[in-house]
């Protein structure tokens, strides 16, 4: 249930721009508090999902579960909720690592998030399955 109704804010979020607690919490007919208790460990979703629909790149800078800081360039192909967590599945820039595999990234860890101008360059019809938690991508032949 959680899960559907975040894609809905979003969608909401993406369609409309800003929105009020308030006025979210009335499209989706739940409480206020219900609507801050859903987005407050998810910041960057809107973002985030604003460039995986847009098809651009994304610069994120994150804390490793060292403590370390690091940047990276992300070609993004989308969200995920898993037991409760958000990741985003994507790719580091072709400029690092070309045809690289997607990767999770956990988007609590996300420190900051800047928006590209570049677009991403997937293959066509790139499929992501995720098998007892493991990241399985694979090129699906549409026709």
């Amino acid at each position: 249930m959680r899960a559907s109704r975040l894609l809905s804010l979003l969608l909401l979020l993406r369609n409309r721009g800003r929105m009020t607690a308030p006025e979210l919490a009335a499209e989706l007919e739940v409480s206020v508090r219900t609507v801050y208790r859903d987005v407050e460990d998810t910041p960057f979703l809107a973002e985030i999902a604003a460039a995986v629909w847009g098809g651009r790149r994304i610069a994120v800078c994150c804390r490793r579960w060292s403590g370390d800081e690091v940047e990276r360039e992300l070609d993004p192909l989308g969200p995920v909720l898993k037991a409760g967590v958000w990741y985003l599945v994507a790719a580091r820039s072709e400029q690092v690592e070309p045809n690289g595999e997607p990767r999770t990234y956990r988007v609590s860890r996300f420190l900051s998030l800047r928006p590209g101008a570049e677009p991403v360059h997937w293959p066509p019809a790139t499929a992501v399955e995720l098998r007892h938690g493991a990241l399985y991508t694979q090129n699906a032949r549409v026709g």
